[in-house]
């Protein structure tokens, strides 16, 4: 399975992860980066390895929309029913809570309500919460901005070079996707060789260089193709990556997300 990091921490908390013991049954663990071996959600990688990481941002015409937006653009009226948000919760709200200044792991209940009176108003503009037919919208010109996973901008840009990604001033979301094992895996064996399989620096560089998502797979950077190793988009600087921030997972306080969900799903 490959969980985002929020759903690892809870997953573990569930007892729903094996642990892996990657250190002793993983030949090539070595291989990663040593801020993915020591850090995150899940330190020495005793339940996970890192498949894939990237941003959250806005995807955008640059030839229609000539500067760089920030998340207030999924209120802007001249672009009305040609914008899309994510149709992930947290996503969606992260949005929202940006555009406001709000911190995107907030518990407040009254940030999470000034967000949720927040999306309703952009519901009003967008032509809808999407994570899934987006990608084309943007492709083919149907949409001007769309609230975007970074890998999935630069496949679209690959069809469609007038677009451009932005990670607004005010914050933007970075992510981590993971390979773990669930506990009733019938074949834990095979799961484990697939994950050293995917350890190996030639493979992980082949997938990223199909997916354009880093691997955090420090030994295949050498193998990457320039496009990819050299693209901000993919590796962005320090500086901007300062001002992202990661998903957390809130336990019991996700439900105040869910609810104020269902409000703007009813809007």
């Amino acid at each position: 399975m490959v969980p985002s990091e929020n759903f690892v921490r809870a997953f573990r908390e569930r007892a729903l992860l094996q642990e892996i013991d990657a250190g002793d049954k993983l030949e090539n663990i070595g291989n990663l980066r040593p801020e993915f071996r020591k850090g995150g959600v899940d330190p020495g990688n005793r339940y996970t390895i890192p498949w894939a990481t990237g941003t959250t941002g806005i995807g955008y015409d640059a030839t229609v929309i000539t500067e760089p937006p920030d998340w207030t653009v999924f209120l802007d009226e001249r672009f009305k029913g040609r914008m899309t948000i994510l149709a992930e919760i947290r996503d969606a709200f992260a949005a929202a809570l940006l555009s406001l200044g709000k911190d995107p792991n907030t518990t407040s209940p009254a940030d999470i309500d000034a967000a949720t009176g927040q999306l309703i108003k952009m519901k009003a503009v967008i032509r809808g919460f999407d994570s899934a037919t987006y990608l084309e919208g943007l492709a083919n010109g149907e949409l001007v901005a769309a609230h975007a996973y970074s890998g999935d901008l630069l496949q679209a840009k690959e069809r469609n070079p007038k677009l451009q990604f932005v990670l607004p001033a005010q914050g933007a979301m970075r992510w981590v996707d993971s390979l773990a094992v669930p506990t009733d895996a019938p074949h834990t064996d095979n799961a484990l060789a697939f994950m050293d399989f995917y350890l190996r620096p030639d493979v992980s560089a082949r997938v990223s260089n199909f997916i354009r998502y880093y691997t955090a797979n420090g030994a295949a950077t050498d193998l990457l193709d320039p496009s990819v190793r050299n693209d901000p988009v993919i590796f962005p600087p320090p500086e901007v990556l300062d001002r992202l921030s990661f998903t957390v997972d809130l336990g019991e306080h996700e439900r105040l997300y869910t609810e104020a969900w269902k409000k703007v799903q009813a809007a």
